[in-house]
């Protein structure tokens, strides 16, 4: 499967890059917060453990909407939402993930 460039901005362009790219739900309500670590390894599949989704945050190498993610125990909120719905991840250079909040 080829993967697509990250959208830049508009809710047509993220709709057709989740077209080709891995994507989740997540049901639970985010206006709580949940850790970034329970999210990546437990709720998605993202990581496989709570272990190296922290290795990779802390080494720069992950991003929530194209900003990095330094702190992996910064609680995530619809604050983070795009488009009031979506959650784009990278992990790396070229694997992008979306979670969307239902």
């Amino acid at each position: 499967t080829s993967r697509r460039a990250a959208p830049t901005s508009g809710t047509v362009s993220l709709l057709e890059y989740r077209m080709d790219n891995p994507n989740y739900t997540y049901g639970e309500e985010l206006a709580a917060g949940i850790q970034p670590l329970t999210l990546l390894a437990e709720k998605t599949t993202i990581f496989p453990s709570k272990g190296e989704a922290r290795k990779m945050i802390l080494a720069n190498g992950f991003s929530l909407n194209k900003q990095k993610l330094t702190d992996p125990q910064t609680p995530l909120t619809t604050d983070a939402l795009l488009n009031g719905k979506y959650l784009l991840f990278q992990k790396g250079k070229k694997a992008y993930y979306i979670v969307i909040a239902v």
